[in-house]
């Protein structure tokens, strides 16, 4: 005797008679004919070789056979029906929850205001929204806390790739009354007579900036050190000196603050960081691509890369 597997349908209409009792209250469950699934059962009995049910007084009484197979079955017909749900909501994005890693300046300031517009287009979706140093968001990458990472380093680890999202220009900031407020760009030379606040090794961009200064044989004068741009701006602010930091974070500052870019111009590159070798969500790429048009949106950032500067 040639044995099959029975198919899903078989399954669901011998389910659907253990549950009902009945061929025709079965039938008009899993909406077919009532032939259709006598038809089912009859083929379900041949391919695997013995009944299922016997008649009695005019019912359909299960085998024992019948009976042990019912819990497993309808185990499985459960889990394929999570499984279909899962499947339309992955289709619809409306699936999981969206955690989104970023270095602090970005966290605090673009993407919130990014991620808001999304969350009144899908606000079924919940949103984490986490600022992480650079080691941080290497390790929330690779263990997959994090379907990807808004980064201003480019990773140097194994198994997490980098794709460049943008870069832009750092702007020197002062109060309305300083000298510099009143040019179109600032000297770097001109710095060399300045309190200048330094951003501290916390902030990964700092080694861009020395650099631009380095290069040019300039030695600074920096009584203060800070860990974050905001807290660059507000000591700015409050006492005055000059500080070079990303746009977004001074942005904050408007009508305290004045913003010039820098002469030359110190550039900053975005990366996204992502798992090697493992496919972003349809959800994880839907944001990523909304992002990529929203960030060219954004005063001061520029798509091009390095080179093309």
């Amino acid at each position: 005797m040639h044995l099959r597997s029975p198919s899903f349908r078989q399954l669901e209409a011998l389910v659907a008679v253990l549950e009902t009792g009945s061929l025709t209250r079965a039938a008009e469950r899993i909406h077919i004919s009532q032939p259709a699934i006598s038809r089912l059962i009859a083929s379900l009995e041949a391919d695997v070789g013995y009944p299922m049910f016997r008649r009695a007084g005019g019912r359909v009484v299960p085998t024992a056979e019948a009976a042990l197979l019912r819990e497993e079955i309808q185990n499985a017909l459960t889990a394929f029906d999570r499984v279909s749900r899962r499947a339309l909501k992955l289709g619809s994005l409306a699936h999981g929850q969206l955690m989104v890693c970023a270095f602090p300046s970005f966290a605090a300031t673009i993407l919130p205001l990014f991620l808001s517009r999304f969350h009144v287009a899908h606000p079924e979706i919940p949103i984490v929204l986490k600022g992480m140093n650079f080691h941080g968001l290497l390790e929330a990458v690779a263990t997959r806390r994090a379907d990807f990472a808004i980064s201003d380093l480019p990773p140097h680890a194994n198994g997490v790739v980098a794709e460049h999202l943008c870069r832009y220009q750092a702007v020197c900031i002062v109060r309305p009354d300083h000298a510099f407020a009143a040019l179109s760009r600032v000297p770097l030379m001109a710095f060399a007579q300045e309190d200048f606040i330094l951003m501290g090794d916390e902030d990964e961009r700092q080694p861009t900036v020395s650099r631009a200064f380095q290069d040019l044989g300039i030695e600074l004068q920096y009584p203060i050190e800070v860990s974050l741009s905001a807290s660059a701006c507000a000591w700015v602010a409050a006492a005055g000196g000059c500080a070079v930091v990303d746009p977004f974070s001074a942005g904050e500052w408007r009508g305290q603050l004045v913003r010039v870019k820098t002469d030359p111009p110190i550039w900053f590159d975005i990366w996204i960081l992502s798992a090697e070798g493992k496919p972003l969500t349809r959800l994880a790429s839907a944001i990523l691509s909304l992002l990529r048009e929203y960030v060219v949106t954004v005063p001061g950032v520029s798509v091009a890369r390095e080179s093309d500067n």
